[in-house]
């Protein structure tokens, strides 16, 4: 797995209004990381707090001096925060919000996927809406996912070692269906992939894989459990395109 270094995009920005939704027109403070595609990075906050980003994932932090901590996300992180009650730490996920005072969880919240996604590894997370009322609880072993379009939380049970897999440089897919497969594929590596038909979309794998694989590799794996076909076009200029089909 290669971890890339944290950019900063914004160093110190000062107070943002209408980022943050405050009235108040002083003590924010703003720092905007990335993480580029096939990466994984690291934040290391001064309390001695870590977030991994996972790849093609943007993160914004933003700190004021009473010790009160917005982020916004766009992609999937994994948090391990030290617990601190006085510290109010909150995820602003744009349809909800996570509160924390310091456990570890992972995040997925892409801006173009159809879902956000929870799990909790140790401790507890609070789901809240935008006025900061209380929604949800969530506790170890909880998977939460949020559908966009129904506006619907659901909670299952998952080990979440499977979902920061990531966060250790494997893919993990366990009866997951193609489709889902291949947005991770096409996020990781940087690449659009086609899919013949919605049944063979609907199809579903389980395999593990590490990272620093290559996606012919991956595609070779899968094809082994099920008799599928892909030809990659390569594009001097743009993605390249992989089309499956059976």
């Amino acid at each position: 797995m290669r971890y890339a270094a944290i950019f900063i995009i914004a160093s110190v920005l000062g107070f943002m209004a209408n980022y943050l939704n405050k009235s108040e027109s002083t003590d924010y403070q703003c720092v905007e990381y990335s993480s580029e595609k096939g990466s994984v990075s690291t934040i290391h906050l001064a309390d001695g707090s870590a977030i991994w980003l996972s790849s093609g994932t943007n993160l914004t932090i933003a700190k004021n001096h009473q010790g009160e901590t917005i982020a916004k996300l766009n992609g999937e992180a994994y948090f391990d925060l030290i617990p601190n009650p006085k510290r109010k730490f909150i995820i602003d996920l744009g349809h909800f919000k996570v509160k924390d005072i310091g456990t570890q969880f992972n995040i997925r919240a892409y801006d173009s996927e159809q879902s956000i996604s929870a799990a909790l590894v140790e401790g507890q997370i609070d789901l809240i809406n935008n006025s900061e009322e209380p929604l949800l609880t969530v506790k170890p072993g909880e998977f939460i996912e949020f559908e966009k379009s129904s506006q619907k939380i659901s909670v299952n049970q998952q080990d979440p070692s499977i979902v920061t897999a990531w966060k250790d440089g494997k893919f993990v897919f366990i009866d997951k269906r193609l489709d889902e497969i291949c947005k991770e594929l096409e996020n990781w590596y940087n690449i659009e992939i086609q899919i013949e038909n919605k049944n063979l979309a609907s199809t579903r794998y389980t395999s593990v894989v590490k990272r620093s694989t290559t996606v012919q590799m991956v595609l070779k794996i899968l094809a082994v459990t099920d008799q599928i076909h892909y030809e990659i076009t390569d594009k001097k200029e743009g993605k390249d395109i992989i089309e499956i089909r059976k």
